[in-house]
């Protein structure tokens, strides 16, 4: 399994990166474009506006920032899990589970309708919050770089990433987030800290406590033209092939009862 794996890998990285890669591009334009004032310029705008809960309390700035890390945090968290319940938001973000590989592109791989959803998000957060515009910026900051290491194809000592985890969202954590296995790919929803799903009951720790060979990806969504960029544009759009047999087979099973 594992050679077959490596191979598919293989064949479709050129075509996996240029994907992502556009991707990115793609999403930092439309969001840039539609939403100009996100992040630190939107809280700023919030604030100048009295808008918000922390614009009518007293409170130290330092507290603001730490509680704006934790909430934009816990948000990330609840609307991923969200993300994997609902059919319309599903068919946005499951684009970035067909990579059938990981590695840091995947941290680009999202539609562009997605990445609109996580700024509007975290948007109404900032604006209702009357967010701190410096733990807005440490909350993208420390994100970003998470997203790229829980996404990098490294290999770690299992006893180091037993320890990190505690603390962060660690490679072999997010890894089985990826999983093609039901019960690992709706597990470790984090985005940055891992207490969410330690306390909320999605936390899966590997088998091994260690790196493990899982294939990722999604097993209907598998041939290799998903992986180039017109397929990836109209994923949201495109019909689930495994729910559509089930739900012919039930209608067969309906009329042959």
């Amino acid at each position: 399994m594992r050679a077959a794996r490596s191979e598919s890998a293989a064949d479709t990285l050129k075509l996996r990166w240029v994907g992502n890669l556009a991707l990115m591009i793609l999403s930092f334009l439309i969001v840039g474009i539609a939403l100009p004032m996100f992040g630190y310029g939107w809280a700023s705008y919030c604030e100048q506006h009295g808008w918000g809960l922390f614009n009518f309390l007293r409170v130290p700035s330092w507290f603001k920032a730490i509680v704006t890390f934790l909430a934009l945090d816990l948000l990330v968290y609840s609307r991923h899990r969200l993300a994997h319940k609902s059919p319309l938001l599903w068919r946005m973000h499951r684009l970035h589970h067909t990579d059938n590989d990981i590695d840091f592109t995947t941290t680009f791989r999202f539609h562009p309708m997605d990445a609109l959803l996580i700024v509007a998000f975290e948007g109404g957060l900032i604006a209702v919050l009357g967010a701190s515009a410096i733990g807005v910026v440490a909350f993208r900051l420390i994100s970003t770089i998470i997203d790229f290491t829980s996404h990098a194809n490294v290999k770690v000592p299992g006893g180091f990433d037993r320890f990190v985890r505690r603390i962060v969202i660690t490679p072999y954590m997010h890894r089985t987030h990826h999983s093609q296995r039901l019960e690992e790919g709706t597990s470790n929803y984090g985005n940055v800290l891992p207490i969410w799903d330690r306390w909320l009951g999605t936390y899966l720790a590997d088998p091994a406590d260690g790196y493990v060979e899982l294939q990722p990806g999604l097993a209907e969504f598998s041939e290799r033209k998903h992986q180039s960029l017109p397929w990836m544009l109209v994923q949201p759009f495109l019909s689930d092939p495994l729910t559509a047999r089930a739900e012919v087979k039930a209608v067969t099973d309906s009329q042959s009862a």
